[in-house]
């Protein structure tokens, strides 16, 4: 049994080293089928970091929502309400916007110094 968690361990680690991240970050995973992914904005203070990124995508806002509470949740992050995540003193929110088939998730990371 340990050697199962070991091998599944090491197969998590692997693929969390394959992922991509959302540009600006090192930890906040990009969801396979997320395109014009862009960095829109940051501000850096002495106290904080804000980084605001857009993704588009044809998945559901639920395929969204799941691929993110599952992989931040696995990442060290607690969910805090609907598409809010805090991890420390960071935090992550998502804006999910729909129009036609295309989905726009706005990305929100405040990362405190």
């Amino acid at each position: 049994m340990k050697k199962m968690i070991i091998l599944f361990g090491l197969f998590f680690c692997a693929t969390l080293m394959a992922q991509d991240f959302l540009p600006a970050t090192d930890d906040v995973p990009l969801m396979k089928g997320l395109y014009s992914v862009e960095e829109t904005a940051t501000f850096d203070s002495p106290s904080e970091k804000m980084v605001l990124i857009s993704a588009q995508t044809k998945k559901t806002p639920q395929q969204v929502k799941d691929f993110y509470r599952q992989t931040l949740t696995n990442l060290g992050w607690s969910f805090l309400r609907d598409n809010h995540y805090v991890r420390g003193l960071d935090t992550l929110s998502m804006e999910l916007t729909q129009k036609s088939d295309v989905l726009t998730i706005q990305f929100t990371l405040v990362q405190k110094n």
